[in-house]
């Protein structure tokens, strides 16, 4: 019988209990590097879908050829350390390791693209069943949003646009 894929790397996932994600981005990084093509299955046994699991390799990657300290690094969280993994380097780290300390996550990433971020931003959740979605993105497309993956990109800009043209944002007398 097959041995399955992660029973040799049994004792690193012992290793994942908690929520700690620097040790979850050593581990996924050490099973990307030694056994890349059990990455995925390894992943689902771990109950991690795919993309956090790449982002945590990511993260074990980069931060670990930096000398940035542990406790910083976990302060910031992983999805900041994430945000700037794409960025950092040996001449930066201290100024975007400060920058993800002051920063909110969506901040954070408007800055690493070069945007500035609105104070005063807004978050909105909608919760679509397939319909409502389907609905919801035509509309944005037609306002001048535009699909990015499995998404939208431009629904803020977009959404206000339809709404506007609805009579939305005008002064109501």
């Amino acid at each position: 019988m097959k041995k399955k894929p992660w029973l040799q790397l049994d004792k690193f996932y012992n290793d994942l209990v908690g929520d700690e994600f620097l040790m979850k981005a050593r581990y996924f990084r050490k099973v990307q590097v030694e056994t890349p093509e059990q990455f995925e299955s390894i992943a689902k046994y771990c109950d991690v879908d795919r993309r956090t699991a790449f982002y945590w390799a990511e993260i074990g990657r980069v931060f670990g050829e930096l000398n940035v300290d542990e406790k910083r690094l976990s302060a910031v969280g992983w999805t900041k350390a994430q945000i700037i993994a794409k960025y950092i380097n040996q001449d930066n780290c201290e100024e975007l390791m400060t920058l993800a300390e002051a920063s909110s996550a969506h901040d954070l990433a408007l800055l690493m693209r070069g945007e500035m971020p609105v104070k005063g931003t807004r978050v909105v959740t909608l919760y679509l069943r397939p319909r409502q979605y389907k609905i919801f993105s035509q509309a944005i497309l037609a306002h001048g949003g535009s699909k990015n993956g499995n998404g939208l990109a431009g629904k803020e800009a977009a959404l206000t646009s339809a709404l506007s043209k609805l009579g939305y944002g005008m002064s109501m007398k």
